[in-house]
């Protein structure tokens, strides 16, 4: 009877665990004035997640909120995501190891386009079992958040159409600074895409992963193109893919006019000999800028 005549958040929040016949969260209960709710890894399911989005917006400041692994659908993360529409103080999520899918992504652009998405700073969706239908929704809500910085879209199953989506909002200007696309299939077409728009100069991007995406000489090749007027780009990360010495010998050329990168991984790629040591070469340029190239791991070592 006390609960029930009580208003403060962690009532409401006991209140609406009791109702679904969940037992709560001891995090949630005892949680006091700190602005970030750090509940990943905690299994709380869509019940739960439910009765923690019905107090959600109650909550005294959330700046951050880490929600990654708790067997959430888009069943609770769209309530989740509706409550966090209306607050203005969110600036990290991670929704990464849940299954959002197309829905929970619908709810997802709607809260970037809201008020309450317009603080947000960093955005982290690692397997999260969205395709790139997905993702051209996300870019497009790209544009409506400008303070968004970072994005994880790592181990996702992901392909060209990807890098075509993110290749258009790089060139809108959109404000990413740091993108994750590891463990995807954006291949060639989508990292060829993705290089495209840094060529025009127009994007912040600082630093970008691609590693595990069966991109070639092709995609290393447009990268190298891009590197020879890019002025932002600071990390490079083409490690495990498919490039051979013909990419490598192009991005070398690029790293020849590049003043700016400072960190290119290519490990784990056939480069051989002659990749190899067309891009150790640009290491002994004066006044180059690029302060490590992790190219000989495995299958490149220089050898007679």
């Amino acid at each position: 009877n006390d609960l029930r005549g009580s208003q403060s958040p962690r009532h409401m929040y006991l209140r609406a665990c009791e109702a679904a016949g969940v037992p709560p969260e001891a995090l949630i209960v005892r949680r006091h004035h700190s602005p970030q709710l750090m509940l990943g890894h905690f299994g709380l399911g869509d019940k739960r997640a439910e009765a923690l989005a019905a107090v959600l917006a109650h909550m005294p400041r959330v700046e951050r909120l880490d929600l990654q692994d708790n067997r959430l659908t888009a069943k609770s993360l769209k309530a989740v995501l509706q409550a966090l529409s209306a607050r203005t103080d969110v600036v990290a999520l991670d929704l990464s190891h849940n299954k959002l899918g197309s829905d929970g992504v619908t709810a997802l652009c709607k809260f970037m386009e809201s008020n309450g998405g317009a603080r947000l700073g960093e955005l982290r969706l690692a397997q999260t079992d969205i395709r790139d239908g997905d993702v051209r929704a996300l870019a497009t809500a790209l544009a409506h958040c400008r303070c968004l910085t970072s994005l994880d879209l790592s181990h996702n199953d992901l392909h060209a159409g990807t890098g075509e989506a993110l290749g258009e909002a790089l060139s809108s200007g959109c404000a990413l600074r740091s993108l994750n696309l590891t463990w995807n299939r954006l291949g060639d077409a989508g990292a060829m895409a993705i290089a495209g728009a840094l060529v025009k100069n127009i994007s912040p991007l600082r630093h970008i992963e691609l590693g595990w995406n069966g991109v070639g000489d092709g995609g290393a090749s447009a990268f190298g193109a891009a590197l020879a007027t890019n002025t932002t780009l600071r990390t490079l990360a083409l490690n495990q893919n498919l490039v051979n010495a013909s990419g490598a010998v192009v991005l070398a050329d690029g790293l020849l006019h590049n003043g700016f990168l400072e960190a290119l991984d290519l490990s784990y790629n056939s480069i051989g000999n002659q990749g190899a040591r067309m891009l150790l070469q640009q290491l002994v340029v004066p006044d180059e800028a690029l302060a490590k190239a992790e190219t000989i791991r495995r299958d490149i070592a220089l050898r007679k």
